[in-house]
C-alpha cells in the first residue's frame, strides 16, 4: 500500500514543474504549438526569410502591446494608443517639414507628445476620478482631432531618421531590433524595479496598495505616460504607413 501510493507522488514531483510552467505560460505554449502546426502544414514557415517577415509585421503591434502591458497589470485599459501613435508620428513629421528641425530631434518630440497624451489620461484617471475607459476614449478622440488639425487631411513627408528606422542592419531589420528593445525595457521595469512591483500591487488591490503607502496616483500617471511613450515610439518603425513621403512638401 505504501509503495503504490509513493510511486504516483514521485511521478507528480517529476512532472509537477513542467505542468506548472505550462500553466503559468499558457500564451507561450499556445504560440509554440501554433508554430509547430504551421510548420507541419508548410515547411516554409520556419525559414529565416519568413520569420523575419513575421517579425517585421508583428513589431508594430508588439511595441503597442508592451506599453499596454503596464496598463493591464494595473487593471486598467487604454483605448487611445492607436490615435496617440498617429499623433506622435504626425507631430514628428510636422516639426521636420514645417519647422525644419533635425530628424532625430523631431523623433524625440514625437515621443514627448506620446508621453504628454498618456500623462493627461493618467491625470484624468488618478486625480479626476474618471474611469479609464472614459478618459482614454476621450483622449482617443482628442488625439485624432489634433492629428487631423496638424496634417490638414494631407500626408506630410517623414524625416530621413524615420526612414532609417525601417532599414536592415547586420541582417536584422530595425523594426525587429526596436521590438526586442521595447520588450527588454518592459521586462526590466516589471520584474526588476520598484515601479514594476508597485504596478502589480495596484492591479491586485488598489486600496490595499494605497493603505500600504504606495503613491498610487503618481504611479497611475506614470503607467499611462509609459503607454503613451511606447505608442508614439511604435510609430517610428512603420512611419511610412502613417506619413507617406510626398515630393515638394505636403501630398495631395
Amino acid at each position: 500500500m505504501t509503495q503504490s501510493s509513493t510511486a504516483p507522488a514521485q511521478g507528480a514531483k517529476r512532472t509537477g514543474p513542467l505542468v506548472r510552467w505550462m500553466l503559468n505560460n499558457g500564451a507561450l505554449v499556445g504560440l509554440i504549438l501554433l508554430c509547430i502546426g504551421l510548420f507541419i502544414a508548410t515547411p516554409h514557415f520556419l525559414t529565416v526569410p519568413n520569420l523575419i517577415n513575421i517579425g517585421i509585421q508583428s513589431a508594430t503591434v508588439a511595441i503597442l502591446a508592451f506599453g499596454m502591458t503596464f496598463v493591464i497589470v494595473t487593471a486598467g485599459i487604454d483605448l487611445s494608443v492607436g490615435s496617440v501613435a498617429a499623433l506622435g508620428a504626425m507631430t514628428s513629421a510636422y516639426f521636420f517639414t514645417e519647422v525644419g528641425l533635425p530628424g532625430w530631434i523631431t523623433l524625440i518630440i514625437g515621443l514627448l507628445m506620446g508621453l504628454l497624451a498618456g500623462a493627461i489620461s493618467g491625470i484624468a484617471i488618478a486625480y479626476g476620478k474618471l474611469p479609464a475607459f472614459i478618459a482614454t476614449l476621450a483622449m482617443m478622440s482628442i488625439a485624432r482631432g489634433v492629428t487631423l488639425v496638424i496634417s490638414q487631411g494631407s500626408p506630410i513627408p517623414s524625416a530621413p531618421a524615420v526612414n532609417a528606422l525601417g532599414r536592415t542592419y547586420l541582417g536584422i531589420p530595425m523594426p525587429i531590433m526596436m521590438m526586442a528593445l521595447a520588450g527588454i525595457i518592459c521586462w526590466f521595469i516589471l520584474s526588476r524595479t520598484v515601479l514594476g512591483r508597485s504596478m502589480y500591487a495596484i492591479g491586485g488591490n488598489m486600496e490595499a496598495a494605497r493603505l500600504s503607502g504606495l503613491p498610487v496616483k503618481r504611479i497611475l500617471v506614470t503607467v499611462y505616460a509609459l503607454a503613451g511613450v511606447f505608442a508614439a515610439g511604435r510609430s517610428g518603425d512603420d512611419g511610412q504607413a502613417l506619413l507617406r513621403p510626398a515630393a515638394g512638401g505636403r501630398g495631395l
